[in-house]
């Protein structure tokens, strides 16, 4: 496929970007021949959100991208090839994501389990805003009681 397929099939707009992406290696099996670009047909456009520091902001991050339905490699997350392929295996053997190799491209699909994990995780933190307004006061009331036993205890050792 064509840049110009490529940014027709993804919804794409700025070919600046899509470059970008290519020659960055973002989009696995692309090719440059020329001056034109050959993009595998189930390439996609890669997951921008992929800034993940730790190892479980990474997990997260892949599921996220193939919940997504973008494309996820090594280089997007400015790891080592390995390192990146023992994500995978991990999240494959968990049942998180599928793997698909066509063309010795990998390709990776989002699992009823992924979209169950994401819309856990989502229900998760809605819960925890909701609560949030009880659960800080109380947080607040023990440490601070806390606090002032510690401060008593010293005080009554000292006298």
């Amino acid at each position: 496929m064509t840049v110009s397929e490529f940014m027709q099939a993804n919804g794409l707009k700025r070919r600046a970007t899509v470059i970008k992406w290519l020659e960055s290696g973002w989009v696995p099996g692309a090719v440059k021949s020329g001056d034109e670009w050959d993009i595998p047909r189930l390439a996609r456009p890669p997951y921008s959100r992929a800034r993940a520091k730790t190892a479980s902001a990474v997990y997260v991050s892949i599921i996220e991208a193939c919940n997504e339905r973008r494309g996820v490699c090594a280089g997007l997350y400015r790891m080592p090839e390995e390192e990146f392929d023992s994500y995978i295996a991990c999240l494959e053997k968990e049942g998180l994501i599928a793997v698909r190799e066509e063309a010795g491209v990998k390709y990776y699909y989002s699992t009823p389990d992924s979209m169950k994990y994401v819309d856990d995780r989502k229900g998760l933190e809605k819960l925890i805003k909701k609560l949030s307004p009880i659960i800080l006061p109380l947080v607040q009331t023990v440490v601070t009681a806390a606090a002032q036993g510690a401060v008593a205890a010293a005080v009554g050792n000292q006298g």
